[in-house]
């Protein structure tokens, strides 16, 4: 399944919100993290729970401000050690005769291509 998934980072404290929201790509099927998501409800917390449990003492929470499940989206993902550069969020690349945006830079060092 792919998903796309809006997180809005909050103050702990004040519950202000912290600079702007993100839009992130996964494909439960290439996620470990993501593998065991049924529904898009598990996916909220699978996100929460990665982000705020990453550093707890952290002055910021992370929330989902909205999800949507996104089979249109043609991605993939490409090893970032076997990339020239590193290509930040939303740079336009063309690989295979296809253009692609870069959507994320993942922990495991796999970039997130999104066809555009």
């Amino acid at each position: 399944m792919q998903i796309k998934i809006k997180g809005q980072a909050f103050n702990r404290k004040t519950n202000k919100k912290t600079g702007k929201p993100r839009w992130e790509s996964i494909d439960t099927k290439e996620n470990k993290l993501f593998c065991d998501v049924k529904d898009l409800a598990d996916a909220i917390k699978v996100f929460e729970n990665f982000w705020n449990k990453l550093n707890p003492k952290s002055t910021e929470i992370v929330s989902v401000i909205e999800i949507k499940i996104d089979n249109s989206v043609d991605t993939k993902e490409v090893d970032f050690y076997h990339t020239k550069d590193f290509r930040a969020n939303g740079t336009i690349i063309e690989e295979d005769g296809k253009k692609w945006k870069v959507m994320s830079h993942a922990i495991r060092n796999v970039e997130t291509l999104e066809r555009v």
